[in-house]
């Protein structure tokens, strides 16, 4: 078997000592199966569409513009650290936008 440098010999032998066999990958499913599983496929996917969120994005909208009359303060020193910590050599991610 190894004399011969064939290697299929070689792993169905391998496969034969150990009682390794191959999972069939073919399935049968018939016409009605094909349909049942189109249609869990869909009520699966389809399941983040059912829910138009319309009353809480209405509730977060009001609470958002109705305000609390607090602004948002930004520092030099906040942004220098930031931008301290940029690696500027870094390359451009999928955007093709660089740091």
């Amino acid at each position: 078997m190894f004399l011969c440098n064939n290697t299929r010999k070689v792993l169905d032998g391998v496969s034969q000592i150990t009682g390794f066999t191959k999972k069939s990958t073919q399935t049968d499913m018939t016409q009605t199966d094909n349909i049942n599983y189109a249609n869990d496929l869909n009520q699966f996917y389809s399941r983040f569409d059912c829910h138009t969120f319309s009353s809480e994005q209405a509730a977060m909208h009001d609470r958002l513009s109705a305000g609390t009359g607090e602004t948002l303060g930004i520092e030099k020193e906040d942004v220098r650290r930031v931008l301290q910590h940029t690696n500027p050599h870094k390359a451009a991610g999928p955007d093709r936008v660089k740091p």
